[in-house]
């Protein structure tokens, strides 16, 4: 949670400098924070299925929020590494936050 903050404030600050370098540092922590964030969701799937239960971790209403965030993240790079527009990370970044 604390690097999708901290990419918010990167592309905020891209946003109104349009410092090449800030807004690459931001995709790099966004991109770290996707990869934690999709181990975390591997790691509630292995743990449902030590359970005896085994199902996708979807089933709730937190699971289903985080898979949702996740989602918005990974379109969302998907999105800016084919167009290159690093602005819309401002307001994309605050909705997993």
């Amino acid at each position: 949670m604390a690097l999708y903050v901290f990419s918010f404030l990167g592309y905020l600050i891209f946003a109104i400098s349009r410092d090449k370098t800030v807004g690459f540092l931001s995709t790099f922590v966004l991109s770290a924070g996707l990869l934690l964030h999709s181990g975390g969701l591997v790691i509630r799937w292995m743990e449902t299925h030590q359970t005896g239960y085994g199902y996708v971790p979807l089933s709730n209403m937190y699971e289903s929020l985080i898979f949702f965030s996740w989602t918005i993240v990974l379109i969302y790079l998907i999105i800016e590494f084919k167009y290159h527009q690093k602005v819309i990370g401002v307001f994309v970044t605050l909705l997993p936050f």
